[in-house]
């Protein structure tokens, strides 16, 4: 009965009104009369009685197994609906996560173009201060103090914008950064100072730094960490009660183990959303504002270094978050010279290869010794064929014809000798292959913009030790362009 049901009424609602009319019908036939004072059954013959008696209780059990039937095809579409809209729903958020990322790798590609572009500019603005000023300190500084103190507020501020194009570079950046012996508070700081617009506008920063720790880390990315942080303290405080809270910053050593915590006075964090917070793409921000990631790959970042990240949060009174990195068993690299104490060989030769004009020129004025520049990489191998005998090779690696990289093969056929005395320029952009030849070849790279006291450290690195005449300063410097 309920099969002849299904294939009449196609419908499933249909196959459930049948089965409640029918059930209404046989009770019908024994309510009704019985209320009107009839009995059916007693005026029936033997016959009719024997075959009530039967087929009721067929009956009822027939429209019952119906009824049950019908529940059961009814629940299964209500299922059925429900795990599609839940399929639409993660199909659709799958669908966001996959804009979101590739909307971060877009802005990764340009953050990194930005930051190359900017380094340029900024890489001859540098040198022109360095020398300028290492010129001046050599005449009368009295006469020149106020030139130089206006230079030295220059290099101060072309040092912060560095600063801030190489944390902007850092996000975006495919290259693997190897870890170091830094400065826990150096990405600390930086992070603080980049966040600072956010932060002084929503609380008070009280910082307590009981140590001056050494991890085994990037500074580029554990500033990343930090940042994403403090922006998180930063917006879970509203605006405009700036002195009703405060972010806590404090570093500290324990035992073995560097340890940052940013305690914040905002919303809190209610648990069900705690025990998710460094998911990826899990957010409680608004469409457009958080895309999920900040937190979990800071927590990749930190776990990659050893560490770990953990979070209490009490709702309506504010969150901690602790952040512990194994100390470094290496030692600091020494701080550089100042540049007055660098000896500079000013007997040297030193190939300079850039196709930038201003970075050309302003490098060639700040490099000790005699400079040749180049601006293509034919150009620089005819310099070599005319005289190979270089103390030292600076190329650029990005470069719009023949790369550094290609450099780097032809001079390996021509004067593999040259090759440890090559120091590569960067203004940031690598491609894949470079990166790969680079750690595969074991080539010094510095990052532009370069400093004159890190151009003379790197290049006392790849030259050969100077002779007794070399460190006597004797010599002149000339520059061919």
């Amino acid at each position: 009965m309920p099969a002849l049901a299904a294939y009449l009424f196609r419908e499933r609602r249909a196959v459930l009104v049948w089965a409640v009319l029918t059930l209404v019908s046989v009770l019908g036939l024994g309510l009704v009369p019985r209320a009107l004072g009839l009995e059916l059954r007693d005026t029936m013959p033997e016959g009719g009685r024997i075959a009530v008696d039967f087929l009721a209780p067929i009956l009822v059990i027939v429209v019952l197994t119906a009824l049950a039937h019908t529940a059961v095809l009814i629940q299964d579409e209500a299922i059925g609906q429900a795990e599609d809209a839940e399929r639409r729903r993660l199909q659709s958020q799958q669908a966001q996560q996959l804009q979101r990322t590739e909307q971060l790798a877009m802005v990764g590609q340009l953050a990194v173009g930005v930051a190359h572009e900017v380094n340029n500019p900024l890489a001859y603005i540098t040198t022109n201060i360095d020398y300028a000023i290492a010129e001046l300190s050599e005449d009368d500084r009295a006469r020149w103090q106020p030139v130089l103190d206006a230079l030295h507020d220059a290099a101060d501020g072309s040092r912060r914008i560095a600063e801030v194009v190489a944390q902007l570079s850092a996000h975006g950046r495919q290259e693997d950064d190897l870890p170091r012996s830094v400065l826990l508070r150096t990405s600390l700081e930086a992070a603080l100072r980049i966040a600072h617009n956010q932060l002084r506008h929503r609380s008070k920063v009280v910082r307590r730094f009981e140590a001056d720790p050494v991890v085994l880390a990037d500074t580029g990315r554990l500033t990343q960490v930090f940042l994403n942080v403090l922006i998180n303290a930063a917006q879970a405080i509203p605006s405009g009660h700036r002195n009703d809270h405060e972010i806590r910053v404090r570093m500290w050593s324990e035992g073995d183990a560097a340890l940052v915590e940013v305690t914040d006075t905002g919303r809190g964090i209610p648990p069900e959303v705690l025990a998710r917070v460094v998911e990826p793409f899990f957010t409680t921000k608004d469409v457009g504002r958080g895309t999920g990631l900040g937190l979990s790959i800071s927590n990749a970042i930190v776990q990659g270094y050893g560490g770990r990240i953990t979070i209490d949060s009490t709702p309506g009174l504010g969150t901690r978050v602790r952040i512990q990195l194994p100390l470094s068993e290496r030692e600091l690299l020494p701080p550089s010279r100042p540049s007055n104490e660098i000896p500079l060989p000013r007997t040297r030769r030193i190939l300079l290869i850039d196709d930038d004009d201003p970075v050309r020129q302003g490098l060639a004025r700040a490099l000790p010794g005699q400079v040749v520049a180049a601006a293509h990489v034919p150009q620089a191998l005819a310099e070599i064929e005319r005289d190979p005998s270089f103390d030292a090779i600076i190329c650029d690696v990005m470069m719009p014809d023949e790369s550094g990289i290609d450099f780097y093969r032809k001079l390996e056929r021509s004067h593999p000798e040259l090759l440890p005395r090559l120091l590569f320029l960067t203004g940031g952009v690598f491609e894949a292959q470079s990166q790969e030849f680079i750690r595969d070849h074991d080539v010094a790279v510095l990052r532009k913009p370069v400093r004159r006291r890190e151009l003379v450290e790197a290049l006392e690195r790849v030259m050969p030790r100077p002779s007794a005449k070399d460190r006597s300063g004797g010599g002149d410097r000339d520059s061919a362009a």
